[in-house]
């Protein structure tokens, strides 16, 4: 048994609701021995038994219920690669760890197609995946990740909302003002209607549609159901009335359903907006992080991507430059800007075996550090990863009201029937 925990990018979740359909599908696969979806940073951590699931089904499971994986694909140059053989045992040692989608390995190009969760996986970790395995990491050739991605994909997804918004409004408002004007009565009033509010409700309420028959192919009930419901309901009984099938033109509720769908859509726009905000303070931590560092190896300086330092290392950092990593100083005196751990505004004085925190500003004069805390082990990724954690957290009262929201929709539902019996069978 090998347990394997992965950190898994997700787009596509619009409410809490999409979170805890995920986290339950995902708990549901054999294999997956804990799944938390965090709605907040739009992630999933999942530990899960590599001899049972892997990683690719982990991925499968989660474009099933209906969302997209943030993931980074690389190409990178390998050396001492001669025949197919040494290609696979390359692209199994990458295929071994945590994190890593799919590889492809090219022994006559001497370079491997990397696919992995970025989350989970960093190039220093595919260095020494290739190194271990015999072979000789040549750096990446080309890299078509862009760390806005996820950012992109939100504000497209916004620009969508948007658009739908839009379109509703556009067409429900001026079609509710007609309700009150002589030309509602017209004979092709209803049928002008139904021509041109229908492109525009499979337009806007598509989205809606798509995630209550996706939670309904999980067998869940949530929320997207009953909106769907309702606003399908209207459609359906307007459709029914304009061509006097059972129900009169007096049912139609064009105008209703296409302004439902906008408002629906209005609100997921909104609530993204919200939580697009509450990342920033995010987004400001990991840009602390510099992305270079310069290292003396032999007394020559040369510098080297942050992911590359190596606690032990001796760091040279010059006035104006950012601190790469935690560690102490071994020769120099200077101020340093620790506001962004301490909030104090003031710099503070440090000297030769005093104590430095990655990300804090060198302010006065030059230091040599010797590097101790990297990568995750910093405490600025512990910061950033504490906040991460308060964001996605779930109060006591939100286990309540997801209590509450599971016996909501089948008690809606069952008054709804039993209205529409008294009405169809008792009223007439």
């Amino acid at each position: 048994m090998k347990k394997e925990i992965v950190d898994i990018g997700i787009s596509g979740m619009h409410c809490a609701s999409c979170a805890q359909n995920l986290e339950k599908s995902l708990s549901n696969q054999n294999g997956i021995e804990r799944a938390s979806v965090n709605f907040g940073t739009e992630s999933a951590s999942v530990e899960f038994d590599d001899d049972k699931i892997s990683i690719q089904q982990v991925v499968n499971t989660i474009k099933k219920s209906g969302f997209n994986i943030i993931s980074q694909k690389i190409t990178v140059g390998i050396g001492g690669m001669h025949c197919a053989t040494c290609a696979q045992r390359v692209r199994d040692a990458l295929l071994k760890m945590p994190g890593v989608l799919y590889v492809t390995v090219n022994s006559s190009t001497d370079n491997a197609i990397i696919g992995f969760v970025p989350q989970t996986v960093q190039i220093k970790d595919i260095k020494n995946s290739v190194n271990a395995s015999g072979y000789k990491f040549m750096g990446v050739l080309d890299d078509d990740f862009d760390p806005q991605k996820a950012e992109s994909l939100r504000i497209k997804e916004q620009k969508s909302r948007l658009y739908r918004i839009v379109a509703a409004l556009a067409i429900s408002v001026p079609m509710m003002i007609l309700m009150y004007l002589p030309v509602h009565h017209a004979p092709l009033y209803p049928f002008i209607s139904f021509i041109i509010s229908t492109p525009v409700f499979v337009y806007v309420a598509w989205p809606i549609f798509a995630a209550a028959f996706t939670a309904l192919r999980q067998k869940n009930l949530t929320m997207d159901g009953m909106y769907a419901l309702g606003i399908g309901t209207a459609y359906f009984a307007s459709v029914l009335g304009t061509f006097n099938i059972i129900l009169t033109h007096e049912f139609m509720f064009y105008e209703t359903a296409l302004m439902l769908a906008g408002f629906l859509t209005l609100g997921r726009f909104l609530e993204v907006r919200a939580r697009g905000r509450t990342s920033d303070s995010i987004k400001k931590l990991i840009g602390l992080q510099p992305k270079t560092a310069t290292v003396i190896t032999n007394g020559v300086q040369h510098q080297v991507p942050i992911e590359d330092v190596v606690a032990g290392d001796i760091i040279f950092i010059k006035p104006g430059e950012k601190i790469p990593v935690d560690g102490t100083i071994i020769s120099g005196e200077s101020t340093i800007n620790e506001s962004m751990v301490t909030g104090e505004s003031m710099p503070s004085l440090k000297k030769t075996d005093d104590p430095v925190i990655g990300g804090t500003i060198n302010l006065t004069s030059v230091l040599n550090v010797k590097a101790e805390k990297v990568g995750k082990d910093t405490v600025l990724a512990q910061i950033i990863k504490l906040v991460r954690e308060a964001q996605g957290a779930r109060p006591p009262i939100q286990k309540i009201a997801d209590k509450a929201v599971f016996w909501f929709i089948p008690s809606v539902l069952f008054v709804a029937i039993l209205v529409f019996a008294g009405w169809y069978f008792i009223a007439g």
